[in-house]
């Protein structure tokens, strides 16, 4: 609780960032309008509402979008 935490090693590291890529693909595989979608809200962290704004949707297509997006 609270001790120190060592750096991560070189294995931990690669996986990182395997899992990152692995991520950053299945979003580009998305097709543009969930993709977007996702890249707003997780990427640009913008909140639900910006989101629809900036797409020009409501609150509830970015909750569809984003559920879609994760099946």
């Amino acid at each position: 609780m609270g001790g120190v935490r060592s750096a991560p090693s070189p294995v931990e590291l690669l996986a990182h960032q395997e899992v990152l890529i692995k991520t950053l693909e299945a979003v580009k595989a998305l097709p543009a309008p969930l993709g977007e979608t996702v890249h707003l809200r997780f990427y640009q962290g913008l909140s639900l509402r910006e989101v629809a704004r900036c797409q020009g949707v409501s609150v509830e297509a970015v909750k569809h979008r984003l559920r879609r997006s994760l099946q």
